[in-house]
């Protein structure tokens, strides 16, 4: 009985030490910080890699993974300023660490699920501020594509100011599968509304167009009448100026054959044929001694 007794004994010291050393001894895996928690509060430090002992039972160890990882927050909504139905992104994905040097201080101030608080949490509030400054065309469509490096940003700037030591690395949003009927009334609507904006502007560029061609016909109209009448007045110049200078070589062709033709033989044959066209008879006691002739001259 005794032998009994001592057996049960023993095998329950055994259970108990080896529980203990169990407890006592333990490991800090590659790319984790160990931290460790006293009667609940955090002890000074934090165990690097390898093995390591700690008192049993009344300390606890805590892992802090402080290599890159990626936090996954599903099903985030947000809200754009021109309508009050959200929008539904299934997954974003937080790629971030917290670096060796402020593992202590972050696991102090905020415990070891800091992450819940500034990247998990964080993500939702900082997709909504930016969703409700945009339409929904600019969150869908338009500014879909720099919607990582903004929510990285603002993540980073927020840990920055509060959670200095935690680093984001990239922000990886899932496009929705399926466009939203809200969504694709609003994209309709606008749609219509820049082909409405298309078709007068068109309207409005054809109308200066057709403007301008029939100012440029006017234009060339006028000149080409600008032009005819110049040559008409210049056409009835130069009649005027031929008819002058032909009655002008008349003339002096003329005074130039008077020149030729009147010679003193001339002028004394054309002398005679007056004297004999007007040669009269007078009747009466008193008829004149003498009767002056006229006489021609070359002048």
């Amino acid at each position: 009985m005794r032998a009994d007794c001592g057996g049960f004994v023993f095998s329950i010291g055994a259970v108990v030490i080896a529980t203990i050393c169990a407890d006592i001894l333990h490991v800090v895996p590659e790319r984790y910080a160990g931290v460790y928690y006293t009667g609940g509060r955090l002890a000074d430090g934090i165990a690097e890699p390898g093995f390591h002992l700690k008192a049993p039972f009344v300390t606890k160890v805590a892992l802090v993974q402080i290599s890159m990882r990626t936090d996954q927050v599903e099903n985030v909504v947000c809200v754009p300023g021109d309508t009050t139905t959200g929008i539904e992104f299934a997954r974003v994905e937080i790629v971030n660490y917290l670096g060796r040097q402020k593992v202590f201080d972050i696991i102090k101030a905020y415990g070891v699920d800091y992450d819940r608080l500034w990247v998990h949490d964080n993500i939702r509030h900082e997709m909504n501020r930016f969703c409700s400054a945009r339409t929904s065309r600019a969150v869908y469509l338009d500014e879909f594509a720099i919607l990582g490096d903004k929510l990285r940003a603002a993540l980073q700037k927020k840990c920055d100011s509060y959670a200095n030591g935690v680093v984001i690395v990239d922000v990886r949003v899932a496009k929705p599968a399926v466009v939203p009927d809200h969504i694709t009334k609003i994209f309709e609507a606008e749609e219509a509304e820049e082909v409405a904006k298309r078709r007068i502007e068109e309207e409005h560029i054809g109308a200066i167009a057709a403007a301008e061609r029939e100012a440029r016909e006017c234009a060339i109209q006028a000149e080409t009448s600008r032009e005819k009448a110049k040559v008409e007045s210049d056409a009835a110049a130069y009649r005027k100026r031929s008819a002058a200078d032909s009655e002008y070589y008349v003339k002096v062709r003329e005074a130039e054959a008077n020149r030729v033709l009147l010679t003193e033989s001339y002028l004394r044959l054309q002398e005679a044929r007056i004297w004999q066209n007007t040669a009269k008879a007078y009747f009466g006691e008193k008829i004149p001694n003498t009767a002056r002739l006229p006489t021609l001259s070359r002048e």
